[in-house]
């Protein structure tokens, strides 16, 4: 349990403060469309309604500091750690969504935890977890770091839904969304479920599984409708 907890807290802060840094460049030029606008004013109701509670996890919201938010102005952030009651397990999800595609570009795993002091364990790899009764594709990252004789692991699931594009797995496909310039002003959001990088291979596929699952219908809110509209 006390590693669970040093891991959870080692998590918090930079897995907030890695995803906000995506969002540092040119919020404030909002478009000012009508519908854009509906879009993020939709996206922003639809990630605060994420439950607290997903099963047997009990989610507490993380506190974001205010002059992070006044500096670089999110759209829409959820930090949240969840705590399972029976298992004793503990993961992170944090999900963030920018206005524009762009901002996202050079801000994901491989830049972002390196910059906060993690080692990458293993490449990256693609994955496939049940929701249900679908399938869903995200992206697997590993990394490591060691302070002193303690070595703290952690796995990450993430991926990417992008308007008029759907779910994308990493930043290639980032990329591909943000070179149609009319989408870029209706942004992109990025969802990561962070955890304790010792667990069994198969517990984390489970996990993340159960947790996607649960947001999985804020994604259709993100993926394709402003206002109401199909993009």
């Amino acid at each position: 349990m006390r590693a669970l907890r040093r891991v959870n807290q080692l998590l918090v802060p930079i897995v907030t403060v890695a995803l906000l840094g995506a969002m540092h460049a040119g919020l404030g030029a909002d478009a000012g469309d009508e519908a854009v606008d509906r879009y993020h004013a939709g996206a922003r109701a639809a990630i605060g309604q994420v439950p607290e509670r997903i099963g047997s996890w009990v989610g507490s919201d993380v506190e974001v500091p205010q002059s992070a938010l006044v500096l670089l102005k999110p759209n829409a952030l959820l930090g949240r750690r969840y705590f399972n009651e029976s298992s004793g397990r503990a993961v992170t999800l944090v999900i963030v969504q920018c206005r524009d595609t762009r901002d996202m570009s050079g801000h994901y795993p491989p830049v972002c935890y390196p910059a906060h002091g993690w080692t990458s364990s293993s490449e990256p790899e693609e994955v496939e977890l049940a929701v249900g009764s679908e399938r869903l594709r995200v992206t697997r990252y590993r990394y490591m770091r060691t302070e002193f004789d303690h070595t703290t692991r952690i796995t990450i699931f993430g991926m990417f839904v992008m308007p008029g594009t759907g779910i994308v797995q990493d930043m290639p496909g980032v990329r591909r969304a943000a070179s149609d310039y009319r989408l870029r002003r209706f942004g992109a959001a990025q969802v990561q479920v962070v955890m304790d990088g010792t667990l069994a291979e198969s517990e984390q596929v489970e996990i993340a599984g159960e947790i996607f699952g649960a947001v999985r219908s804020v994604f259709g809110e993100l993926a394709g409708v402003a206002g109401g509209e199909a993009l």
